[in-house]
């Protein structure tokens, strides 16, 4: 990607430029028809800003990526639930997202994946980037704004506010004969 090092801002000093982008986000795209998404791509983009300096990573989704790397296929199959065929339902069903999940923990970022459907979005495929980065996958089935507000709002906050250790090291010491 043709990106300059300095993508990047420091929040303290760009922190209008900062605040006038969030407060024109909605009114940018209230117009659009488009209603597929490339997760995928903006995941790697994401990942090519950040991979030098690691950090924590907040994935907002509310559809199935269908377009673009990544792009995932509705797999939901009532008939497989109780039978041998829904472990395959439960399983990564691209191999993208395990290869972004290791590049991502060997650079010390964090993916925590905040996941908003009223249809099928494949909770275990997306769900490998949290689980293999130390983030968490909060996911509101069925998201209405007036019934899950408080609890996204709240767990939205813990994310972002809580206190966070990167490039951790532990060691255990046993004494000789135990495995």
């Amino acid at each position: 990607l043709p990106l300059p090092d300095d993508m990047l801002v420091n929040l303290h000093e760009s922190r209008a430029v900062v605040d006038m982008l969030l407060e024109q986000l909605p009114s940018m795209y209230a117009q659009t028809q488009v209603v597929e998404a490339c997760m995928g791509s903006a995941l790697e983009a994401a990942f090519q800003v950040m991979h030098h300096i690691g950090g924590k990573m907040c994935l907002f989704l509310s559809t199935l990526p269908t377009i673009g790397l990544g792009r995932l296929k509705n797999r939901e199959d009532p008939k497989a639930v109780g039978t041998e065929a829904e472990a395959k339902l439960l399983s990564c069903q691209d191999e993208f997202y395990r290869g972004l999940a290791n590049r991502c923990s060997r650079q010390q970022i964090c993916v925590d994946a905040f996941l908003f459907s009223n249809q099928f979005i494949d909770v275990a495929t997306i769900g490998f980037l949290p689980k293999f980065t130390g983030g968490q996958c909060y996911f509101y089935p069925g998201f209405t704004g007036w019934r899950d507000s408080d609890k996204f709002c709240s767990e939205l906050v813990r994310c972002l506010t809580r206190e966070t250790a990167f490039e951790a090291v532990m060691r255990i010491r046993m004494s000789k004969g135990y495995r």
